[in-house]
């Protein structure tokens, strides 16, 4: 799971990609998926939307508002805007519920068709 994040315009601009699930393989500057992590645990739910949360609470780091994104917390303002639980013990059938009633973009980039969910690139990458 990917979240961008934008800083404000003009110098020190940058674009950050955070990812999640992944684990550094020994002896160089690589990643792979750690097969360990679990999204659909409710601690993991409830620390990525905490996150993101404090992401955009801290005034140093100038994160543009509209121009970043953390679909775990979209998701869980959508389920909680329902009425229904979150963290969600049914993580794939609601994410596949959000996703469906979601604006497109979301769904364009996600891979949830194995029983997981990756937010992927444009071009299909992580």
């Amino acid at each position: 799971m990917a979240s961008s994040v934008a800083t404000a315009a003009g110098e020190g601009q940058a674009q950050v990609f955070v990812l999640f699930g992944f684990r550094q393989v020994p002896g160089g500057f690589r990643y792979e998926v750690d097969d360990a992590f679990d999204l659909s645990a409710p601690q993991a739910q409830v620390a990525i939307v905490d996150f993101c949360q404090r992401l955009v609470q801290q005034a140093a780091l100038k994160v543009v508002p509209g121009l970043w994104n953390c679909w775990p917390l979209k998701m869980k303002e959508f389920l909680t805007m329902r009425g229904q639980a979150w963290p969600t013990s049914d993580f794939l059938p609601q994410l596949r519920h959000f996703v469906r009633e979601s604006p497109r973009w979301v769904g364009d980039h996600m891979d949830i068709d194995r029983g997981t969910a990756a937010w992927l690139g444009p071009k299909g990458d992580l």
